[in-house]
Order: structure tokens, then sequence, then C-alpha cells
């Protein structure tokens, strides 16, 4: 097992249903990041595990947008043709694994903040322009994938660690103080 994928399991990242059900995409980015994941913890030195796996999956979701963005009227050509051609029903039997790809990347970076506690308002503009940029390859609305997104935004936070305010360790600390106990 690699570093990188130890660090999502460590996370718990590997048991968000959205990503369960993306197991090639998993292998391909952790195939695919791995190494960039090893390059940013040996640069950061005592960086956090998390801080590393965020810079990098902020890499490869702003990757995979530039890639469908850039291609976005031959995909939309494509995907008439093949409704012209085969219907609706069986054009989208025809997967576009870069799409599902940006999927499952949406969907570990939005997860990966949630657990680092990061701003929920930048999440939901992030979830908002993905689910925009693919909803016009698909019959999905854009408020649907924004919400199947925002789950996993919801559910890292859900499972982030708890952390005490300052406030409160402080408190706990002064108790220990002046009670004399010496295992605090």
């Amino acid at each position: 097992m690699s570093d990188i994928e130890h660090t999502l399991e460590k996370i718990s990242a590997n048991t968000n249903p959205s990503i369960q059900t993306l197991t090639q995409e998993w292998r391909h980015f952790v195939a695919n990041y791995h190494t960039l994941y090893k390059k940013a913890q040996q640069a950061k030195g005592d960086g956090s595990e998390l801080d590393c796996l965020l810079g990098v999956t902020t890499k490869a979701h702003i990757t995979s947008m530039q890639l469908i963005s850039e291609s976005l009227q031959s995909r939309q050509a494509m995907q008439e043709v093949l409704v012209d051609s085969v219907g609706e029903k069986y054009a989208t039997k025809f997967n576009q694994s870069d799409v599902r790809q940006l999927v499952f990347e949406t969907h570990l970076w939005l997860y990966l903040q949630g657990y680092c506690q990061l701003d929920f308002s930048l999440a939901n503009e992030y979830a908002q322009q993905t689910a925009q940029l693919i909803s016009q390859l698909d019959n999905l609305d854009v408020d649907q994938y924004r919400c199947q997104f925002l789950k996993s935004f919801y559910l890292g936070k859900e499972r982030a660690p708890k952390q005490c305010s300052l406030i409160i360790r402080l408190v706990q600390q002064l108790k220990c103080i002046f009670t004399n106990r010496s295992t605090c």
C-alpha cells in the first residue's frame, strides 16, 4: 500500500459511499499521484500528511477540470452523434472515464476539505463549478450533482477529529495546575 493510500484510509476516505463505487478511479488516482504525494511530504519535512494530501487533491481536481473544459465542445458533439446514432438510452452506456475521474476527485477533495474543517462556502462554490461542467455532458441537474458532492464534504466534516478550542485546553491545564494532578 502506498503512502497516499495509507493516508486516505487513515481518514476513512475509502469508506465514503460516493468514493466506494468508484474503485477504478481510486486506483487511477493512487497510481497517478502517489509520487507527487511523496515528493510533497519530503519537501514539507515535518508538514502534515493532510496538508500534502489537500495539495495533491487540489492539483488533481484542477487538472481534471482543465482537461474536460478544454475538450467540452468536442465531447458535446460526440455525445450528440451517439444520441443520433444509437439513441439516448444507449448513448449513456458510453462511459467517459475522465468525467468519472473528475467526479471521484471532486468527492475526495470535498471530503478532505470537510475533514480539515475548511470553509463551507468555498467547498460549495467548487461543488457548483464542477457540477455545472459535468451537467453539460449528461442529463443530471446541476443541483443534483452539487448536493451529491456536498454530501462528501459533510461526511468528511462529521468524521473529522474533534479539536478542543484553545480556551478549553487552557481551562483544562489550569485545572490540572490548581488541583495538583500529575496526569493531565
